[in-house]
C-alpha cells in the first residue's frame, strides 16, 4: 500500500492522488485502504514521516546548540559545519522521498504548510543564534533578514531533490554549503 501511496502521491500530488488508484494497484478496494489507513491524509503522513521526524529531531538539537553558544561553550567550526550538512544531505537522499513528498507534494494535506512551519523553526532558531552572537553590538537583526537565511536553508533542502544528486555530488554540495555558510 505505501508503495503505490508513494508512486500515486509521487505522479499526482497530493490533493489529485486517487485512493482507489492506490487499492487498485495491490489488488485490494479502497474500502480496504481504510482499514490501514483512516483516510488518504494519514496514508501520506505516513509517508512523509521519516523527513517529518528528521527535521524535527534537527530543531530539538538546534536549540541545545543555541543553550551551549548562550554558555560559551560553543566548538563550532569549518569541520563540525561540513559535517553537520553531510549529515542533512545524507538524510535527505537516505529518504528521499518522503523529503519530495513533504516538500513539493502536500497541497491539499495536512501538512501543505509545513515548509513554511520549517522556516519558521529555522527563522526562530537562527534568530536565537545571531542574537546571542550579536549581543553586545548595537543595532538589531531584522525579521526579514532571518526570515530570507530560514528560507536559504529550505531551498538547500529543495535543491537536493530537485536535483537528486549521487551521493559524492552530494557530499561535494555539503561541502561548498559549509564553506559559503562559514565565509
Amino acid at each position: 500500500i505505501l508503495c503505490s501511496a508513494c508512486r500515486e502521491f509521487l505522479d499526482h500530488s497530493y490533493a489529485d492522488a486517487s485512493l482507489r488508484v492506490i487499492a487498485r494497484n495491490v489488488g485490494l478496494t479502497k474500502g480496504a485502504i481504510y482499514s490501514y489507513f483512516k483516510n488518504k491524509d494519514v496514508l501520506f503522513c505516513a509517508l512523509t514521516d521519516p523527513a517529518v521526524r528528521f527535521i524535527e529531531k534537527e530543531f530539538a538539537k538546534s536549540k541545545s546548540c543555541n543553550a551551549s553558544i548562550a554558555e560559551g561553550n560553543s566548538t563550532e567550526s569549518f569541520e563540525s559545519n561540513i559535517q553537520s550538512f553531510r549529515h542533512y544531505v545524507h538524510a535527505i537522499l537516505d529518504n528521499y522521498e518522503s523529503f519530495k513528498l513533504l516538500l513539493f507534494c502536500a497541497a491539499g494535506s495536512s501538512l501543505q504548510n509545513y515548509k513554511e512551519r520549517i522556516i519558521q523553526l529555522y527563522a526562530q532558531s537562527f534568530y536565537a543564534r545571531l542574537s546571542l552572537n550579536t549581543k553586545n553590538r548595537e543595532g538589531s537583526i531584522s525579521e526579514m533578514f532571518v526570515h530570507t537565511l530560514a528560507s536559504t536553508y529550505i531551498s538547500f533542502l529543495e535543491e537536493l531533490v530537485l536535483h537528486d544528486p549521487n551521493r559524492m555530488e552530494a557530499d561535494d554540495y555539503a561541502v561548498q554549503m559549509a564553506i559559503f555558510v562559514q565565509s
